[in-house]
């Protein structure tokens, strides 16, 4: 009993003494709680056999609206925090591969690695630029379909009355499903941003190109400067 009355001093101790931390409320733990909770989701399959295209969809769109929820306004934070999920589950350099290989045509190597990285970016800020404007509240779940390392989760989006047909593609790498391009209301992603820019490329050059991303990229990095900081 003595032992046992000493181990309990010494649990009492450990979060109350001068070591303890103060843990965020409200909102704030709100949202760390659903990050922990979806990265556990993303890491578990190491621990149990699969985790499926359509449950990495479902995960990561949950938290984003969990995310939206627990926030009055959009905030630099919020914004933050649906990029982190956004990278866990989209592959963004696949998707610049996939449209610059085959586009990038009479650059050089130089060029075409520039055109990538700044393409990357610009799938990263667009991908929550216009967040609060057009973003779905909820989501109807039709089904995946599955072909060896490829799969198609289909969805529809809604944002109050308006739907939008949206078909995630996955691909399997190291282990985990990770998306590679979208389809909205029948339109490609990567086959939209190859045609522009093949047209742009065509009629201009890589190096224009190039400097019409860059620019688009500093406005938007912009725009989100202006978005107010979470007190």
């Amino acid at each position: 009993m003595k032992k046992m009355k000493n181990m309990n001093k010494m649990k009492n101790s450990s979060t109350t003494g001068s070591f303890a931390v103060a843990e965020p409320s409200g909102p704030a733990l709100q949202v760390c709680r659903l990050i922990i909770v979806f990265l556990l989701v993303c890491s578990a399959h190491s621990l149990r056999a699969e985790i499926t295209p359509l449950d990495v969809i479902r995960s990561s769109n949950t938290l984003v609206l969990d995310i939206y929820e627990a926030s009055p306004e959009i905030t630099r934070k919020v914004l933050d925090d649906i990029t982190r999920v956004m990278e866990k589950v989209t592959d963004f350099e696949e998707i610049a591969d996939r449209v610059v290989q085959k586009t990038c045509v009479g650059g050089s190597g130089d060029s075409c690695e520039q055109l990538k990285t700044e393409f990357i970016a610009l799938l990263k800020l667009n991908a929550t630029r216009k967040l609060g404007r057009y973003r779905a509240d909820r989501f109807d779940y039709l089904g995946q379909v599955v072909e060896g390392r490829t799969a198609r989760v289909k969805t529809i989006a809604w944002f109050q009355e308006d739907s939008v047909e949206l078909d995630y593609i996955l691909e399997k790498k190291e282990g985990r499903w990770v998306i590679v391009n979208y389809i909205a209301d029948g339109v490609d992603t990567v086959r939209n941003y190859q045609s522009q820019f093949s047209r742009i490329i065509s009629k201009k050059s890589v190096n224009f190109l190039i400097g019409r991303l860059e620019k688009k990229n500093r406005l938007y990095r912009k725009e989100r400067s202006e978005i107010k900081k979470q007190l």
